[in-house]
């Protein structure tokens, strides 16, 4: 069996309700104790509606120590998570940036001329760019 939560203010009215039920039953002879018991429904449902109006989304909760530490924790593993996305992202690039130069280079470097023999004129641009890269 399930048990259904009450909140507070329920639980409050409830409990308000059964007390004076039992100061009714035990002096019933009293003239108006019925009157009072409705007045007194009558203004704990009007209490719970405005409660429940004003208990919108424009109401902040306050957090405890221990819901402010989660969240705190939370943030920070948001942020080593998009710190670690940002990293292999980066690291991607690199690697299909570094792909593409050696494709290149491969290309250059296994040219054949029309009769198989290995063209030289990749393997010196090569050799070139390597030396003006040295200077800088």
């Amino acid at each position: 069996m399930k048990r259904h939560k009450h909140s507070d203010k329920d639980v409050k009215i409830v409990r308000e309700y059964k007390k004076l039920l039992k100061k009714e039953s035990q002096c019933p002879n009293q003239p108006g104790s019925e009157k009072k018991v409705e007045q007194k429904q009558k203004s704990q449902d009007d209490t719970r509606k405005t409660a429940n109006n004003r208990s919108g989304k424009s109401k902040k909760k306050k957090l405890t120590s221990a819901e402010a530490k989660y969240l705190k924790v939370q943030r920070g593993k948001k942020e080593v998570e998009e710190e670690s996305t940002k990293r292999s992202l980066l690291a991607e690039e690199s690697f299909k940036k570094k792909r593409k130069e050696r494709k290149q280079i491969g290309k250059k470097l296994h040219q054949k001329t029309k009769r198989g023999q290995p063209c030289m004129r990749g393997r010196m641009e090569i050799l070139l760019e390597k030396i003006q890269s040295d200077q800088k």
